[in-house]
This record gives structure tokens, sequence and C-alpha cells, in this order.
């Protein structure tokens, strides 16, 4: 099921435009905000979360896997792709830094992300602070012209993507519990 993840304030924003713009009696430039709403509202979609209830960790970036170390996934973002970060699970941001934070789930375990800039140099931006409740899926920050982004997982989970496997963001599962189905 694919959803758009507009804010609120663009849905505002676009009404008051084109009322404005029917009041003004401009329908050239009513039609061309009705069509540039509609092509926002394709390029700004994403897959919904199929089953909420599987307990394994999503994709917290789109892009690819670049390596693969014995609890870690390195995943690099391209510059044209979503930009986006969102958590891998839910549960309580417990350390933030400056492009890092650490998250502890409902289970106890520790998660770690690390953000990088990529080659054109932005440094990432979050949105959570220590003491930050989020579920999974929920937007964390961005990395604005991609980057890479380095997930740290518990050691009681068993890796199921590949090297060089596409990611999509919040959809695709990256592994799964040790001793479940």
């Amino acid at each position: 099921m694919i959803d758009s993840f507009f804010s609120r304030r663009l849905h505002w924003f676009f009404a008051l435009l084109t009322l404005t713009l029917v009041i003004l009696w401009q329908w050239k430039f009513v039609l061309l905000s009705i069509c540039v709403y509609f092509v926002f509202l394709f390029l700004f979609r994403r897959k919904k979360l199929a089953n909420l209830q599987v307990a394994a960790p999503t994709a917290p970036a789109g892009g690819k896997i670049l390596k693969i170390s014995q609890h870690s996934l390195s995943i690099g973002m391209t510059w044209y792709s979503g930009f986006g970060c969102y958590l891998p699970c839910s549960g309580e941001v417990i350390e933030n830094g400056h492009n890092s934070f650490s998250l502890r789930d409902s289970e106890g375990e520790l998660w770690r992300i690390e953000f990088y800039p990529g080659v054109w140099g932005a440094s990432p931006q979050l949105f959570v602070l220590a003491g930050d409740t989020g579920f999974r899926g929920g937007n964390v920050g961005f990395i604005p012209w991609g980057g890479e982004l380095i997930l740290y997982l518990p050691k009681k989970y068993e890796i199921l993507v590949r090297e060089h496997d596409v990611l999509e963001a919040g959809v695709t599962l990256l592994a799964k519990k040790m001793g479940t189905v």
C-alpha cells in the first residue's frame, strides 16, 4: 500500500494558495497549483508497513547495503534518493550525539545509528533528543544530498539482507530475532 507523507502544513498551504487564486480569478494558476500538488503527492510517497505486528526491524533509510559486519549494516544513500531517516524499531532514545543516537527497544535491547555526510558534505539533521520515544518507521531526521548510515543491531538478531541489496525505507525487513520463525 502506498501513501504520501505530506505534513498538514503543506496541505493547508496548497489549499489556501488555490483558494486565493480562485478568488483572484487566476484560473491558469489554479490549474497549475492543483497539478503541482498532485506531482508533490506522487514524489513524496512511500509504501506503508505491510504488517506492524512483525517485530523485525525495518530499513532506517532507502539506499544500498555497502557493508555487513557481524552486528552492523552500512547503508549508502544516493544524492537523488529519499533523504529521510526512520527508526528501525519502536523504542526510547537514550543517548543523542551530534550525528548519532542510541535507542532502547521495548525488550531492553540497544540499537545505535550513526550518520555520515556524503560527497556533497551536507551534515545530517536529527530531530530526536534523549528521552524521546518513537515507533518503528517514525521519521527521526534526514541526510541532505545523501550519505552513509550505519545501524548497529543487538547481538540477538540475525541479519537477513546481503551486501548490494537495495533497501526501501521503512519497508525492507533487515533482521530477525534468533530463535523466531
